[in-house]
C-alpha cells in the first residue's frame, strides 16, 4: 500500500462559531439519521496504531471506516458514499503530527499572536491514489475541551486541516465556512474531497479574515504549540517534494517489473493525462506512449521517450478509448510495466463556464460574504465535478480566498472597509476546467450600521 501524504501538502484552516454556542447542522445522504445506508468496512490496526481498510466499488452502500474507540484518535472516522472511487481503494486513518502553530494562523486571517490554546490528537487521511475522491466524504475527528482564557473571552473552534492539490504540486492555504461544520459530543464533522491531516484546535482568538491562498515550496515550521497536557510540540508543514529520479545498474539484465501507479484502469481521463508509475530497479529511463487504437500501443503516436522521473503529463491524442503504455529502458533492453496497458476513456473537451458570482448586495453588512453563480453544462459526458472560485481585492485576483466547492455558491469572513471581487469557472469529471467566468461586481462589507 502506497500513500501520496509521503510527497505532497498544505493547510487549510476551517473555522467555526460553535465555540460561542453556535452548532451548524451539515447534515449529508451519508448521515444515517437520514436513512442512508452506512456499512462498516472490516478494518487491521498495525503495530502503529494505524487503521487500514478497503473502499470496495462494488459497494452500493456508503462505507465507513473506523478508528479504534481507545486509540490516540478515537471517534475519528470517515463515511465514503457510494462510487467515491473508480476502483477499489486502500484508506488509512492514523495519528499526525500537529499542525497548530502560530505562522500557520497568521497565514490565514488570526492575528499575529494568535496560538492554539487547546488542541485534539492530528488525524492523518490517505489513500492510495494521488487524486480526490469523487464524492465529498463526511470525517469526524476528535475535538478537545473549550479552554477558560485569561481574559475571560471565548476562544475560537477551528480545525485544520494540511492537503495537497491532487494530480499537481500546488498547495494552498484557505478556510471552511463555520457553517459546514457540525460539533456532536467530542467530535467535530464537516465534508471534504482531499486526504490530509486534519486537526481540531482552540484558537485565542478569532480572525479577521480568513484566505486561502496558493502556498510556496519552501518549508513552513510554525512556532511551538501548548497541548492539552501542556506538552510543547515543535509543528513542521512539509513542502511540496517529487520522488527525485535514480538511475540504478543494469547488471547486464533488462530493468526488473515495475507497476503503473496513475492512471486507474477503466479512468475517465481529461485532455491531459498525468501519468505514473513506480521506479523500476535498472531503469536508465522510461518512455510512455499513449495509443488510441492498439493495446501494445505499437503504433502510438503520442510518445515521449528518454524521461529522467517516475511521471509525464501528456496530452490526449483523441477522444474515447485510450491505451497508457510505460517501458522501463535501459542499455539491454525495455521492460513494460505490470498489467499493461491501461485502458482509460479520454474526454477532452471543456465543460462551459459557470454564471458570473453574484452577492445579495453590493453592499454587505456582516462579516459573511456569501458569492454564488448559476451552474455550468458539460460539453461531453463526464458531468461537473467541482468549482474553482477565487476571490481577490482587485478583478480576477486570488489574494483573499481560493475554493473548490462542489456546490453552486461558497462564502468567507471578509473585512470592514474592504472592496472584494470573484471569478468562478468548472472542472468536469475528467479533469478538464473551463474558462473564467465573468468577474463579480464591486461588493463593499460595511460593518459600521
Amino acid at each position: 500500500m502506497r500513500f501520496a501524504l509521503t510527497t505532497t501538502s498544505a493547510l487549510l484552516i476551517c473555522l467555526s462559531a460553535c465555540g460561542k454556542g453556535e452548532k451548524a447542522d451539515t447534515r449529508s445522504a451519508l448521515d444515517p439519521s437520514l436513512g442512508a445506508v452506512v456499512v462498516e468496512t472490516p478494518a487491521v490496526t498495525d503495530a502503529n496504531g494505524a487503521t487500514k481498510a478497503t473502499v470496495h466499488v462494488a459497494n452500493p452502500n456508503s462505507q465507513v471506516v473506523k478508528a479504534p474507540a481507545a486509540g490516540a484518535i478515537g471517534g475519528a472516522q470517515v463515511v465514503f458514499a457510494p462510487a467515491s472511487f473508480d476502483l477499489d481503494t486502500d484508506v488509512e486513518l492514523s495519528a499526525g503530527k500537529s499542525i497548530a502553530g502560530k505562522k500557520n494562523l497568521a497565514a490565514v486571517g488570526f492575528g499575529a499572536n494568535a496560538s492554539a490554546v487547546a488542541q485534539a490528537p492530528a488525524v492523518s487521511l490517505s489513500w492510495t491514489y494521488d487524486e480526490d475522491a469523487q464524492q465529498p466524504f463526511t470525517l469526524t475527528i476528535p475535538m478537545p475541551s473549550a479552554p477558560a482564557l485569561v481574559d475571560g473571552s471565548a476562544a475560537t473552534l477551528a480545525v485544520l486541516y494540511v492537503r495537497n492539490v491532487a494530480n499537481s504540486a500546488e498547495t494552498r492555504v484557505g478556510a471552511v465556512p463555520a457553517e459546514k461544520i457540525k460539533v456532536s459530543g467530542s467530535t467535530v464533522s464537516f465534508q471534504a474531497t482531499s486526504f490530509g491531516v486534519y486537526q481540531a484546535i482552540y484558537a485565542s482568538e478569532a480572525p479577521a479574515v480568513v484566505a486561502e491562498n496558493p502556498v510556496t515550496s519552501d518549508p513552513v515550521t510554525s512556532d511551538p504549540v501548548t497541548s492539552d497536557t501542556t506538552e510543547v510540540v515543535e509543528t513542521t508543514t512539509v513542502p511540496v517534494t517529487t520522488v527525485p529520479f535514480v538511475p540504478t545498474p543494469s547488471n547486464g539484465v533488462a530493468p526488473m517489473a515495475f507497476d503503473i501507479v496513475s492512471p486507474a484502469e477503466s479512468r475517465l481521463v481529461g485532455a491531459k493525462v498525468v501519468v505514473a508509475w513506480n521506479a523500476s530497479e535498472g531503469a536508465a529511463s522510461y518512455e510512455v506512449r499513449l495509443d488510441a487504437a492498439d493495446p501494445a500501443c505499437a503504433n502510438a503516436t503520442t510518445v515521449v521517450k528518454d524521461i529522467h522521473a517516475y511521471r509525464q503529463t501528456m496530452d490526449a491524442p483523441a477522444d474515447g478509448a485510450l491505451y497508457v503504455c510505460v517501458f522501463a529502458v535501459n542499455e539491454v533492453g525495455s521492460t513494460p510495466a505490470t498489467g499493461m496497458p491501461r485502458a482509460v476513456t479520454a474526454e477532452r473537451s471543456p465543460p462551459n463556464a459557470p454564471g458570473q458570482p453574484i452577492t445579495e448586495s453590493a453592499t454587505i453588512r456582516k462579516q459573511l460574504v456569501v458569492f454564488s453563480w448559476t451552474a455550468a453544462t458539460d460539453v461531453g459526458t463526464a458531468g461537473i465535478r467541482n468549482y474553482h472560485l477565487e476571490v481577490g481585492t482587485t478583478p480576477g485576483g486570488n489574494d483573499v480566498f481560493v475554493s473548490d466547492p462542489t456546490g453552486l455558491s461558497d462564502n468567507f469572513f471578509g473585512r470592514n472597509g474592504k472592496v472584494y471581487y470573484a471569478r468562478v469557472r468548472s472542472e468536469d469529471r475528467a479533469g478538464n476546467v473551463s474558462e473564467w467566468s465573468p468577474v463579480s461586481a464591486a461588493v463593499t462589507v460595511d460593518l459600521s450600521q
